[in-house]
């Protein structure tokens, strides 16, 4: 792995040193085990030795083709990640602002999420409600009405406003 001036390996580092994120393919003359692995130790995204004719050098494009579909692949992951990551601290600043009671029930109407206005207006921290039945909190005489409207298409719970009583910590 030597060129005129500099070697392969130098070359490599010079690279990483620079962006470790680009894509270092070894096509050299030299390819012993020996070689192989140091290359691929210095963060090398791999290695071939040159000769075998033209199914060879097609083997070359076909794995530098998947090696840049893994990489925009993996580049795009971690933008709708960082999205994601973003799109959940704007989210949970509203949520948090709002002085209505947000909350996500599971399937089994048991609450999943509280927002912070549930110790202000009901008395209970979030974690105490957590992972109880939102119906052992609504008024007896409501809870009809707020199971239908919870459960409108086929038994499924349903993204909805609903303004009912409901028990507070005081007994209320």
């Amino acid at each position: 792995i030597n060129m005129p001036d500099l070697s392969g390996f130098s070359f490599l580092q010079a690279v990483r040193s620079k962006d470790a994120s680009i894509l270092f393919v070894f096509v050299s003359s030299q390819g012993g085990e020996k070689q192989v692995l140091e290359a691929l130790r210095a963060g090398a995204s791999d290695y071939f030795t040159k000769g075998g004719g033209f199914v060879h050098y097609e083997r070359v494009i076909n794995r530098i083709k998947e090696l840049v579909s893994q990489k925009i692949l993996q580049e795009s992951r971690k933008e709708n990640t960082q999205t994601l990551r973003d799109n959940e601290k704007k989210y949970r600043k509203i949520i948090d602002a709002s002085i209505d009671l947000i909350i996500h029930l599971n399937e089994e109407g048991k609450f999943t999420f509280l927002s912070r206005a549930c110790e202000a207006l009901l008395g209970f921290k979030a974690r105490e409600m957590k992972n109880k039945s939102f119906f052992d909190y609504v008024h007896p005489d409501e809870k009809t009405r707020v199971r239908k409207e919870l459960f409108a298409k086929h038994g499924e719970l349903e993204l909805c406003q609903i303004s009912c009583p409901i028990k507070c910590k005081s007994g209320e």
